[in-house]
């Protein structure tokens, strides 16, 4: 660790930084075994029993010999935890180069169980293709179950053809919501994923989709705040948030933000609608108009290019604040609370504030029929600053109030 770290001081001395990124932790080696004429050789690099990893490659092919020493033993027993303990020490040494007030951000190719807590990590060098974009659900839900919470994949694709404009365009619809939202491609200058070399149409897309992901940051810094404290989703499939609903067993392209916001992608080539499924039981609300969802259990819903489907779940208070340039900029602006009853007209939610460093949590319960409204503050560490409450916005409501 001591050695690690002061290469990343020397780093962070010479260029500043507020992250990390580890990438072919594999690890990988373009060598095949040594970098010279040595052939890996003995039991561990040839055992009886070979795992298929391609037709005719070794343990060896592309990595480290089996019988290389490491820290934590030999390679043939720590290869698939060489990520973790590099992210791991990565992890500290950052707290020690950044300080207490400030949380690491490790980005880490490579996982094993037990990452989530110290790393955030992408699915992979993907492409732009259709299929990518429809599997990047379940793979970002899988990894909420494996307990790594900050995931997500290459927005558009890395690798291949340059990603159409259809495609790229959805890709950013839905990769507003992704816990992880990253565009990243292998060749930038000759096939370009920018939002803005589609045209003025994807442009406008993208900025109505980033500019509410970053009105949701506060609700997104309380469930990452959640993941690690009492290890929680981000994301939740459906069969989670409505376990007792046999319909939702096998839905996969659709995703929960915790238990508050429900998307529903357009994955397929062509579409202007997707076929999705709204738990009957619960009260809805549409993210975009905020009105109310009246079309509930297997629907058609409507969805043109510039439109991702997303509904907030009754029952929910969402805290907001305005979008602006930067994260740091968005936090300074007043926060908003936007209240979401369910059909007993009431609704509840929690919110971390922070700042430089965690200040405030916050449990709030509202019942529009009994017109009471409860604020408790859980913890408090520091002080608050640039957390006022600008407007709590009430939806479903058909009268305006009396007083």
């Amino acid at each position: 660790t001591a050695y690690w770290t002061t290469l990343l001081q020397e780093f962070h001395d010479a260029a500043g930084y507020s992250g990390i990124w580890i990438d072919m932790n594999e690890p990988s080696n373009v060598c095949q075994g040594y970098c010279d004429s040595r052939v890996p050789s003995g039991n561990l690099n040839n055992p009886p029993f070979n795992p298929l990893v391609r037709d005719g490659w070794k343990l060896w092919n592309r990595t480290l010999p089996m019988d290389v020493p490491t820290g934590a033993g030999l390679f043939y027993n720590t290869h698939n935890l060489y990520a973790y303990y590099q992210s791991l020490v990565t992890n500290k040494a950052l707290r020690t180069i950044l300080g207490g007030d400030e949380s690491p951000m490790v980005l880490s190719r490579s996982n094993s169980f037990g990452i989530g807590p110290i790393a955030l990590h992408w699915l992979g060098d993907n492409q732009p293709t259709w299929e990518a974009l429809k599997w990047s659900v379940p793979g970002v839900l899988s990894y909420q179950i494996f307990g790594v919470p900050f995931v997500g994949p290459d927005i558009c694709g890395f690798v291949g053809d340059r990603a159409t404009k259809e495609l790229c365009t959805r890709w950013f619809e839905l990769g507003a919501f992704y816990p992880f939202s990253r565009n990243h491609v292998a060749d930038a200058q000759g096939k370009p994923h920018y939002p803005w070399s589609y045209g003025d149409e994807t442009l406008q897309v993208f900025k109505k989709v980033f500019e509410m992901r970053y009105r949701l940051l506060p609700l997104f810094y309380t469930l990452f705040h959640e993941a690690n404290t009492v290890v929680s989703p981000v994301w939740k499939p459906l069969f989670v948030e409505f376990p007792q609903d046999k319909e939702t067993v096998d839905i996969v392209l659709q995703a929960m933000l915790v238990d508050a916001l429900l998307s529903s992608p357009v994955v397929t080539k062509g579409a202007k609608s997707v076929h999705a499924y709204v738990p009957p039981t619960e009260t809805w609300y549409d993210l975009w108009t905020l009105s109310p969802i009246t079309s509930v259990g297997w629907v058609d819903i409507a969805a043109p290019l510039d439109e991702i489907p997303v509904f907030i779940h009754g029952g929910s208070i969402i805290p907001m604040q305005e979008s602006a340039r930067t994260a740091t900029l968005s936090r300074l602006t007043p926060f908003h609370l936007l209240v979401a009853p369910d059909a007993n007209g009431v609704a509840s939610g929690h919110h971390v504030v922070l700042s430089e460093s965690l200040h405030r949590t916050y449990v709030l319960k509202l019942n529009v029929l009994q017109s009471t409204f409860e604020k408790h503050s859980a913890t408090t560490v520091g002080s608050i600053s640039h957390s006022h409450l600008g407007s709590v916005q009430i939806l479903g409501i058909s009268s305006q109030p009396s007083q």
